[in-house]
């Protein structure tokens, strides 16, 4: 793994149930959430596997509104269909998520303990990622793995203040946008050359779309803007991995991973 500020996420799906047909529904304090996996055909082991899930607190502000404003409101959806081949495994997932939270003011300053009770806000985040793997077995000791993705993350923030001496309009005094794209191809090499080496190469290929924008006027009636940005770029990562058992309590991991980012013309090369 590189391009890591300090930990990695390693997260995979898992196969949906190729034998029979489940569905499962549960409630909890963070969500509500529904799944169901099962088979395409039993004629083929081709399996599917959704999950969907929506914010438990985001209902029950609506029976009890004393719980206030800013409970997260939020909704995902996530899913994966495997399909087994002559020429490999192929498997298409995804993931997407939105998520909402608001303070809200009240129009009446004999209500306000404090000046900052005159500006609510709304801030949304959404999340997005589909991806297609597909894995080849060369023999009984070399596998190739590659992965094509798309995963886009967007992120508002709008911060308001109502104003007394104007009929407690409201005026939009912080604007904030956040909005990157990244697409992927990783294609990876795995050989065993016997019960105690094994190599892993593979590079990772990515390009990158950005767009940040934040403006505010919190003292003025002019708007200031301190960053408006877009662009594209890509970056280029490198790696091989050496596994060998010295023996059944000790292996050892070394390797060497390289990255070169296109933005900047910056590179490393670290050592494993």
């Amino acid at each position: 793994f590189g391009n890591a500020y300090s930990g990695v996420f390693d997260l995979n799906f898992r196969t949906g149930n190729a034998e029979q047909r489940e569905s499962a529904f549960m409630i909890g304090v963070l969500g509500i959430e529904a799944a169901t996996e099962g088979y395409f055909s039993k004629k083929s082991r081709a399996s599917y596997l959704v999950n969907y899930r929506y914010s438990t607190l985001a209902l029950m502000r609506h029976v009890l509104p004393s719980l206030g404003d800013q409970l997260p409101t939020y909704h995902d959806l996530s899913f994966k269909i495997h399909v087994p081949t002559p020429i490999g495994s192929f498997s298409l997932f995804g993931l997407g998520g939105q998520s909402t939270t608001l303070e809200n003011t009240v129009a009446d300053s004999s209500q306000w303990e404090s000046a900052l009770d005159a500006y609510g806000f709304e801030l949304q985040q959404e999340v997005g990622i589909i991806g297609l793997r597909h894995k080849l077995l060369l023999g009984d000791r070399t596998y190739v793995n590659t992965v094509i993705s798309a995963s886009t993350d967007n992120y508002t923030d709008l911060t308001q203040q109502l104003l007394p001496e104007e009929n407690y309009d409201l005026r939009a005094v912080d604007r904030t946008r956040s909005l990157s794209c990244q697409y992927r191809i990783h294609p990876q090499v795995n050989h065993k050359f016997n019960a105690r080496h094994t190599l892993r190469t593979g590079a990772i290929l990515s390009f990158l779309e950005f767009d940040y924008f934040y403006e505010s006027r919190w003292d003025t009636t002019d708007w200031t803007r301190h960053m408006d940005q877009q662009g594209n770029t890509y970056q280029i990562q490198s790696y091989a991995q050496w596994k060998y058992r010295l023996s059944e309590q000790w292996t050892l991991n070394t390797g060497v991973h390289g990255i070169l980012f296109r933005l900047n013309n910056t590179w490393a090369i670290d050592p494993r």
